[in-house]
Formats: C-alpha cells, sequence, structure tokens
C-alpha cells in the first residue's frame, strides 16, 4: 500500500501567509484611525466622540443657522475642531449674510468640553469666522455708543 503525502506548509509559506495578515491588519487599523463618524444632526453623538477625540462630524441649526462641527484629532491635551457657519439665517439681512456664511474657525477645545451646550468654544478658536464675530460686535457697540452719545448731547444741549 502506497502512503499518501501528506502536504506540509512549509516554513516559507508560513511566513507569506503571516505578512498577509499583518498587512491587512495594519490596514484596518489606518483605515479605522481616520475614520470619521458622522454623527448627522445628532450634537450627543458628537459631544461623546468630542470625549474621547475622535474624528467626527455633525450638522447642527440654532436659530435658523446652519453649522457643521468636524472633529480632526488630538493636540496634546484638546482637540483640534473647526466650526464652519454653512448657511446664516435669511432673516439676518443680506450684511450679516454676507459677514458668515462660508466661514469657518478651528479650535482646540480641551478634550471632555461639550460644544454647542457652552459658550466658552470661542475663547479656543482663531479665524475667519471668530473675526467676523467680533467684527459684528464692535459694529453693534458702535451704534448702541453714536445713538446714546446723540441722546446726552441732546440732554446737555436742553440744559
Amino acid at each position: 500500500m502506497k502512503r499518501k503525502k501528506r502536504k506540509r506548509f512549509s516554513f516559507q509559506s508560513n511566513n507569506k501567509f503571516f505578512l498577509f495578515i499583518i498587512v491587512i491588519l495594519i490596514t484596518l487599523f489606518i483605515f479605522f484611525m481616520n475614520y470619521e463618524k458622522d454623527c448627522r444632526t445628532d450634537m450627543s453623538c458628537f459631544n461623546d466622540a468630542m470625549e474621547l477625540c475622535v474624528p467626527a462630524n455633525v450638522i447642527s441649526e440654532e436659530e435658523g443657522n446652519i453649522f457643521e462641527y468636524k472633529i480632526r484629532g488630538k493636540e496634546e491635551r484638546s482637540c483640534l475642531t473647526t466650526i464652519t457657519i454653512n448657511q446664516v439665517n435669511s432673516a439676518s439681512g443680506q450684511e450679516v449674510i454676507d459677514l458668515f456664511e462660508g466661514k469657518s474657525m478651528t479650535c482646540l477645545v480641551p478634550k471632555g468640553t461639550r460644544v454647542g451646550e457652552t459658550n466658552d468654544v470661542l475663547d479656543y478658536c482663531s479665524g475667519p469666522l471668530k473675526e467676523s464675530m467680533y467684527e459684528l460686535i464692535i459694529q453693534k457697540m458702535y451704534t448702541v455708543v453714536i445713538q446714546n452719545l446723540g441722546e446726552t448731547i441732546s440732554e446737555l444741549s436742553e440744559k
């Protein structure tokens, strides 16, 4: 009786197999490290991602304005985040729309900060959107000062 030869894996074929598995695992690791979680309109989903500082995005509507928040990744103890105003409420007027629409700012937000629930986020940001916000604040303050100055001058001239 002839014995059937059993085919054994050679050392070389085992190496190729393990190398193939390692390449697959590294590829999956890179894919999932760069995977951006789409929270759609769920701000709590986005804030959960903020806790871990993992890439994510969310679209939020606040007072008729549409914001897009994106976590880009970690930087030391902060999350690198961008905030963009995609659409400004049409009732705001053309001047405000021109000032804000399409502008964004980059923020280094401390891990664990819940975006959208605090006004402190602006302290960690820089960019065209923040500059536009300050520009609008200055314009409004100037208008108030001029109005009050006019009233004060009227009161002084009556005396």
